[in-house]
């Protein structure tokens, strides 16, 4: 299969994958549209918490974080109904195949920025997983294969009521505090010591973009520009408007063609990472089951 992309950046990112150095950071693109970005998100919660567009006060409203506080604030109970109803487990996701070419590919760990449960429902289809969640994350155990929940999950067993999830600007703001939540010296182990692919989210968000900021400028006086030790950091993308700000982050931008809303182009570079063989979907229950890693996840 040809490569799906001319981008320089992609045969490094091939090579980090091949040789077990890259950890997968997954945003919310993976699981659409099974479940929603940010903006269809937080238009859910408002109208769900009974705020009408014109009742959100104009400097809320350019904040989309903020937008959550509001939410809750004005209906709590509605704001956490409507959490659990949109990430409930879904009958045969779209967004599955995705995820099934993600578990193929080798990333030695993936980082979940999603609330929902298909990146755990599909890897433990193919092996045995471990999964923290925010607040507990352990960086000893980035090169084990391992989940992590960087804002939260949640299933039947970890509503969004319990106060695990960050999604609103005091979740952010309490998350991202390097004295009251173990988040900030996570990301910067993650962004020093290892590789890192991000998928399906914009490494420019706020708090990413200042801890990547922050472990560049370390890495310039550690290993100076060119050094091959260097830990490297990728990002697919369907355009390159990005790139400018990504490269002042040390990201290197791997584009892919825009065919179509259905993130066809996406799907031919998981292919392409993936081998390419052909997938096979088990319908059922995945809670139950775990399959051991060298059985081709069948039954």
């Amino acid at each position: 299969m040809a490569n799906p992309t001319n981008a320089l950046a992609y045969q490094p990112l091939l090579d980090s994958i091949k040789n077990r150095d890259c950890i997968a950071v997954i945003g919310a693109g993976i699981s659409s549209p099974d479940y929603p970005l940010w903006n269809a998100l937080l238009t859910e919660l408002l109208r769900d918490c009974g705020i009408r567009a014109e009742d959100v006060p104009a400097k809320i409203a350019r904040d989309k974080a903020s937008q959550a506080d509001f939410a809750r604030a004005r209906n709590p109970a509605a704001y956490y109904d409507t959490l659990n109803r949109v990430f409930a487990r879904r009958k045969s996701p779209e967004c599955a195949t995705r995820y099934h070419l993600l578990a193929r590919i080798g990333f030695c760990s993936y980082i979940n920025l999603n609330f929902d449960p298909v990146l755990c429902d599909v890897l433990n289809l193919h092996t045995n997983i471990s999964v923290s969640t925010y607040p507990v994350l352990q960086p000893k155990h980035l090169r084990d294969g391992n989940v992590f929940h960087l804002h939260g999950r949640i299933d039947k067993d970890s509503p969004a009521e319990d106060g695990r999830i960050v999604l609103s600007k005091e979740d952010f703001k309490t998350a991202y505090d390097p004295i009251r939540s173990r988040v900030h010296a996570f990301l910067q182990s993650v962004f020093d010591d290892h590789d890192v692919c991000f998928l399906g989210c914009n490494p420019e968000e706020p708090n990413l973009k200042r801890i990547l900021g922050s472990c560049e400028s370390f890495q310039e006086s550690l290993h100076g520009v060119t050094s091959p030790s260097r830990p490297r950091r990728f990002l697919l993308w369907s355009h390159d408007s990005a790139e400018p700000m990504l490269k002042k982050c040390g990201v290197n931008l791997v584009n892919y063609a825009k065919v179509d809303g259905a993130y066809t182009g996406l799907l031919d570079v998981l292919k392409h990472l993936a081998g390419d063989r052909p997938i096979s979907h088990r319908q059922g229950d995945v809670e139950s089951r775990t399959y051991a890693s060298n059985d081709g996840g069948q039954p």
